[in-house]
């Protein structure tokens, strides 16, 4: 003969339960989101690598024409990086505009709880 289980303890056993299966999705998004970062991470990474590659190249190269324009290749050497200084300097005047923001707006995207 079955002993009937008390409405107490049926209703703690389902909170438990509760409790338990809400702990596994919190993990589970928690797993998602941070693996997508990651992703989002490496991607990014990979990107800076070969675009900073491709300006090297180009840097190179451009430094050599216009050594050769003007006769002397130390010249266009140092017109190039004078340029890329320029660049950098503004990059960095305006970093906050152009980096912060921007990942502002990934990590707000990533770790947005109503997507889920």
């Amino acid at each position: 003969m079955d002993i009937p289980k008390s409405p107490f303890k049926s209703l703690t056993e389902k909170a438990e339960n509760y409790t338990n299966i809400s702990i596994e999705i919190l993990k589970l998004k928690a797993i998602e989101k941070s693996s997508f970062l990651f992703s989002k991470i490496i991607v990014s990474l990979i990107i800076s690598v070969i675009f900073t590659l491709i300006l090297i190249l180009i840097s190179i190269g451009i430094s050599l024409w216009v050594g050769d324009l003007l006769g002397m290749p130390c010249l266009g050497f140092f017109i190039v990086s004078a340029l890329l200084g320029i660049f950098a300097f503004t990059i960095y005047r305006s970093q906050k505009q152009l980096v912060s923001n921007q990942l502002t707006k990934m990590f707000l995207f990533i770790f947005d709880s109503t997507k889920i």
